[in-house]
Order: structure tokens, then C-alpha cells, then sequence
């Protein structure tokens, strides 16, 4: 896949095997407290994930995305799950070292601007944790609709209380 976003300090572009330990690595409890799916149990788990993830994007049903800063290094992740719907599902993680530099705000931009050019999406949903607040800070930056908030109790018994949001396509 030819797709790269670049922004003033960062390149977007799909993942591929390549960047799957330093995923695996920086996944940690601390990135996924907030978040429904916890750190890989081990590098097989991993690479089985993220090998369907990108399976799911070569079909055109997701995007997989790495986050990089301007010396190549890995920053995160970005996913973008039901490409062919009315409204896509967001996602970001930025790695421990790489949060709170404004890097979450310049990929979503940076996401939305590559989407709103395809001009087919009504809106896009964006799910943020209610004790984040960096990330509800980060996607109240954007036109949005505050949705439901929702308690969800994942596999592995993590609670979370997911606040829907629904950013605004720019037309």
C-alpha cells in the first residue's frame, strides 16, 4: 500500500512486520489502561494480530498505520477499522516517551485530512476512556458531538468507561 501522511514532524504509513517488535515492545499495561485490548502475552500473539490487521488492510477494510518522528523512530500506532462504512472508528496510541508532546493532535489531523479527501464519510467515531484525559482533551480539539458513555468490561476483565464521540467530517 502507497499511502503516507506526513505532517511537520511525523510520517504515517501503513505498518508492516518491520515495526512489529518495537509495537510489541511499547504496547505496554501503562499505553493500554484505557484501552479495550491489553499488551501482547508473547511475540507469536503479536505477530498473529498484526499479521490479520494487515490482511484487513490489503482487502480495504482497515488501515494499520505506524506513527514515526523525523528520524524514523517509532512513535505508535493509529488504526482506522471500518473503512467501508459510513463512519470509520478511530484509534491512537503513542508510546510511553511520546506522549504529551502534542504528537496525538498532528496524527489525527493529519488521519482526517487523508480521509476527508475520499469525501465519503458522514462522520468519524473516535471512543476515549472517561479517566483519559489526554486523550478526551485530544479529540475535543476537533468539531465533534459528545455520544454515550458506556461501562464495558473487556476479556480480560478490565472495566472501562467508553465515551463515544463523533467527529466531524470536513467537507
Amino acid at each position: 500500500m502507497k499511502l503516507q501522511i506526513t505532517t511537520e514532524r511525523l510520517t504515517i504509513t501503513p505498518f508492516t512486520l518491520q515495526w512489529l517488535e518495537a509495537y510489541r515492545q511499547n504496547f505496554t499495561p501503562e499505553v493500554t489502561r484505557y484501552q479495550y485490548p491489553d499488551p501482547f502475552p508473547d511475540p507469536g500473539t503479536a505477530q498473529q494480530v498484526l499479521s490479520g490487521f494487515i490482511a484487513d488492510m490489503e482487502r480495504g477494510d482497515m488501515l494499520e498505520l505506524v506513527i514515526l518522528g523525523h528520524k524514523g523512530e517509532f512513535l505508535g500506532s493509529a488504526e482506522v477499522f471500518g473503512l467501508r462504512e459510513k463512519a470509520p472508528e478511530l484509534g491512537i496510541w503513542l508510546k510511553g516517551s511520546a506522549q504529551g508532546q502534542g504528537y496525538g493532535k498532528e496524527v489525527l489531523e493529519g488521519i482526517l485530512g487523508y480521509l476527508d479527501g475520499f469525501r465519503r464519510y458522514e462522520y468519524y467515531i473516535y471512543e476515549a476512556d472517561e479517566r483519559n484525559a489526554p486523550s478526551i482533551c485530544l479529540v475535543e480539539k476537533f468539531p465533534h458531538e459528545r455520544g454515550r458513555l458506556q461501562r464495558v468490561i473487556t476479556e480480560s476483565g478490565k472495566e472501562l468507561m467508553l465515551r463515544t464521540y463523533h467527529i466531524r467530517a470536513r467537507r
